[in-house]
């Protein structure tokens, strides 16, 4: 019998740092949007890996960097869709020097596009 694989879906945003006594983590609302669940932990000075060698303050800007990226990500999103739109109703196609960016911007917003489109699982 095949498993039918779902694809999981990530913590809603927007996504917020919560300190903590020895250290902070990124949490966002559950699904229901009742409470905040844990997403990830920095602690300060101590990291699992011998191999990592991350400040606390480091910690603090990697988790404060990773929220800002994530709580952006719906916006850029909706701009690049509407340059496409934008960029698709003027585009002719023509190759003329004239308008040779334009297609090559064509072809790269819808690029990034199927990445975005990829990565959500669509």
């Amino acid at each position: 019998m095949d498993k039918v694989q779902t694809q999981a879906k990530h913590t809603p945003t927007p996504w917020m740092i919560i300190p903590g006594s020895n250290g902070l983590s990124i949490s966002g609302n559950d699904p229901e949007g009742v409470r905040y669940q844990e997403i990830a932990r920095m602690i300060d000075g101590n990291t699992t890996s011998p191999h990592l060698h991350v400040t606390a303050d480091e910690q603090k800007a990697n988790a404060q960097h990773i929220v800002h990226c994530v709580n952006l990500y719906p916006d850029l999103v909706r701009v690049l869709a509407l340059v496409q739109d934008q960029l698709n109703n003027v585009y002719d196609g023509a190759e003329d020097s004239g308008n040779r960016w334009m297609g090559e911007m064509v072809c790269e917003v819808s690029r990034v596009m199927g990445l975005i489109r990829k990565g959500e699982g669509a």
